[in-house]
Parts: C-alpha cells; structure tokens; sequence
C-alpha cells in the first residue's frame, strides 16, 4: 500500500510518500519513498510494462482544496517506485555524493566520495521514467568530480540514479533554463 501525507500549511515542503508492506491483516511495516514534495495531497498507483509509479498530485492551494477550483499552481509528479526505494544511502560504496548547482541549467556536477573504486552507472531520467542519459563511470578511491551536460533538457523535474551491483542511489533534479 503507498500513501501520501501534506505538509498542511507548513512553509517547507515536508509531503511525504510512503510504502507499507503487510505481512499480516493487521502488522505492516513501512518505509519512505520520497519526502519533500510540497501538499502531496493526493496519490494514485499504476503498473506498466513491468514498471511500478506513483502519481503524486502536488499542489500548493490545489484543487484539491477547493480553495481555487483547479487552476494552477498544481502538478502531477510521477514517481518510479522500482528506482526509488529509500530516502537512506543504499549504495555502501559511496561515503558522501554531492550534486551542485541544484536548481541547475545547463550543467550540473556531481562530486562523489568513493570508499570503493570500481565500475558504476549513472542515469538521468524523466518524471515518466524514460532514461534520457545512461554514462558509464569508472570511479577511483577517494573524491571522483564529473560534469553532466544538460544544455538539451526542458525546464522541470529529473531524477539521477548511481548504482554498482552493490546498490544504488536516488535523487532529485530540478532544470531550469
């Protein structure tokens, strides 16, 4: 089961999405998918393909208030459930990953502290889960800084994963030109 709470009001964007799984009619265990969306006010859940994702209606005054009928400002935010699995690090390979400027337009670095050099992947994608750039990383020990381009992406929300075999991390983009 997958829910959303608001932030009700609260100036930081606290809205949370997350998963329980139930073992039972009545123990359940839980854990967060993503945090920070600002009034997740509403969720609907979706297969496709073998993809799981969660609609997340964000809305600041949204419709779903009534409060402005269903003008905006109000999105829908897909997350890919399969990519997103945790707010934690679950990638123990890497000790620190920092991604800056974020807002960014055109180019965004990523700076990354690696305990364990190796091969690792990095994907930027969509909020429709289509990949729109998938690098191939050889990471050595220690600070590894590199550049990603995005001089071609439309204004809105991406995500990046980096992973190995051992596990991977998730985060949040924002392009704006």
């Amino acid at each position: 089961m997958y829910y959303a709470t608001n932030d009700t009001g609260d100036p930081e964007n606290t809205g949370t999405v997350y998963e329980l799984v139930f073992t039972d009619a009545t123990t359940a265990t839980g854990k967060v998918i993503e945090t920070g969306l600002d009034d997740s006010s509403g969720l609907w859940y979706y297969e496709n393909n073998g993809n799981r994702y969660a609609f997340v209606l964000e809305s600041q005054f949204g419709a779903l208030f009534g409060i402005n009928g269903f003008e905006p400002p109000f999105n829908i935010e897909i997350i890919p459930l399969d990519m997103i699995s945790s707010t934690e690090n679950s990638l123990p390979s890497i000790s620190e990953l920092t991604v800056y400027p974020n807002p960014f337009n055109d180019h965004l670095n990523f700076q990354i502290d690696v305990i364990e050099a190796g091969e690792y992947q990095l994907q930027v994608f969509n909020l429709n889960g289509i990949i729109i750039s998938d690098r191939s990383l050889q990471l050595s020990e220690g600070n590894n800084l590199f550049q990603f381009d995005g001089s071609n992406l439309q204004n809105g929300n991406y995500y990046y994963r980096l992973y190995n075999q051992k596990g991977g991390l998730i985060g949040k983009l924002l392009f704006v030109k």
